[in-house]
């Protein structure tokens, strides 16, 4: 069960991480928020799935945007976008660039009648080609992160550790801004937390080496190893 914080926790985890404690005039606890909210931020794309939302809808014929209740402009990201065809065939739509829209506009593509690519423009997302009818849609995005504000406030990092990267992430952009001799060190911890996250495991894994039998061999295990083997 992943471990929820609260902007009071996490402040004092911060504070007490980065050194900074009593150092309320320097670092006030507004200006540490907003650090935790962008590295809150930087994780959930990091790590879309743990936060994504199903949302779904129906295509408008003649119309080449998708409609969402509470507009595309809460959306950070789409992860995936599909629409299912009169047959029950799932077409799934994939991304373009849009100075490649009219690649991909041709009278072969418009004659198809259902979309089969997409693109946020502004406040909008554009389907290609337009529908001819109405289609269900299906999407998977990652939504606009809520900041933190007040100190009962809770994140919840899903996997437990996930706080860890977090801090570590805001302690390096603080320490870089006062030229910490720290910094090279929070940089190897915030790794280090990055991998245990990943994997499960600290970071660096054991080095391998084939004897003359062919049998695999370990030539150091210990948190040394990257310096001196």
């Amino acid at each position: 069960m992943a471990r929820t914080r609260t902007l009071t926790e996490l402040l004092a985890d911060l504070r007490y991480l980065a050194d900074l404690e009593g150092q309320t005039a320097r670092h006030p606890d507004s200006a540490l928020t907003r650090e935790l909210n962008q590295s809150i931020a930087a994780y959930r794309r990091d790590h879309p799935e743990w936060y994504a939302t199903a949302i779904s809808g129906t295509t408008t014929a003649g119309s080449n945007t998708l409609t969402y209740g509470p507009g595309w402009d809460t959306i950070d990201s789409v992860l995936r976008l599909s629409v299912t065809l009169a047959d029950s065939t799932v077409q799934v739509l994939y991304p373009y660039e849009s100075r490649e829209r009219y690649d991909y506009t041709t009278p072969y593509t418009q004659s198809q009648g259902w979309p089969a690519y997409y693109a946020r423009e502004g406040a909008s997302l554009v389907v290609i080609p337009t529908p001819s009818g109405a289609y269900a849609w299906q999407g998977l995005v990652l939504t606009q992160p809520t900041d933190l504000v007040t100190g009962t406030d809770v994140w919840d990092p899903v996997r437990a550790g996930g706080e860890n990267v977090v801090l570590y992430d805001t302690a390096i952009r603080i320490a870089t801004r006062d030229q910490s001799p720290r910094l090279t060190a929070l940089v190897s911890l915030r790794a280090d937390a990055a991998q245990q996250l990943a994997t499960g495991e600290r970071a660096p894994r054991a080095s391998r080496r084939i004897d003359s039998w062919g049998r695999e061999r370990a030539l150091q295990t210990g948190p040394w190893r990257r310096y001196w083997t």
